[in-house]
């Protein structure tokens, strides 16, 4: 079951799904990657993502979960796919690095 989640400090232009049933989370961020931060609170999980600075080489985003959990990340040059651990955890979602891109 997907849905869509509206909890938070996000940014407008965000767009975030949640399949809690194949613990995963859908994220999609702009070129622009506005900063904020979402909390999606779900029965086995609490999850953090925070959007941070364009560095010029990518986007900086922050993962902070209590599980494990599979997340997507959708940009307008890439699709990143993670199996983000339990933890605090950040990522540069580069423009040139596609070793993480996922293809359908």
């Amino acid at each position: 079951m997907s849905e869509a989640v509206d909890q938070g400090e996000r940014a407008s232009s965000w767009r975030i799904e949640v399949d809690a049933d194949q613990g995963s989370v859908r994220w999609w961020l702009d070129a622009e990657a506005p900063r904020g931060v979402c909390t999606l609170r779900l029965p086995d999980n609490v999850i953090e993502l925070a959007a941070h600075e364009e560095t010029g080489a990518g986007l900086v985003v922050r993962v902070a979960a209590t599980r494990p959990f599979r997340l997507e990340i959708i940009t307008p040059f890439a699709e990143f796919v993670e199996q983000a651990p339990a933890g605090v955890h950040s990522y540069l979602l580069t423009y040139l690095d596609r070793t993480d891109v996922y293809s359908s």
